[in-house]
C-alpha cells in the first residue's frame, strides 16, 4: 500500500491514528525486508551470472 493508499484512510469524519499507523508499519515491510535482504539477492545474481 502505497501513500496515496494511506492519504485515502485518512477521512474528513476523522482518523483512526492507531489503524493508520498500523497500515503505515504494514507498508514498509517490504523495504525494510528488501533492505536487510540486499547482499544475499545481490550475491545469488552474481553466483547465477558466473559461467566457467
Amino acid at each position: 500500500m502505497g501513500s496515496l493508499g494511506i492519504s485515502l484512510f485518512m477521512s474528513s469524519f476523522g482518523t483512526a491514528w492507531d489503524q493508520l499507523m498500523a497500515i503505515a508499519a504494514v507498508g514498509t515491510l517490504p523495504m525494510i525486508l528488501l533492505f536487510f535482504l540486499q547482499r544475499s539477492f545481490i550475491q545469488g545474481i552474481a553466483v547465477t551470472g558466473i559461467k566457467e
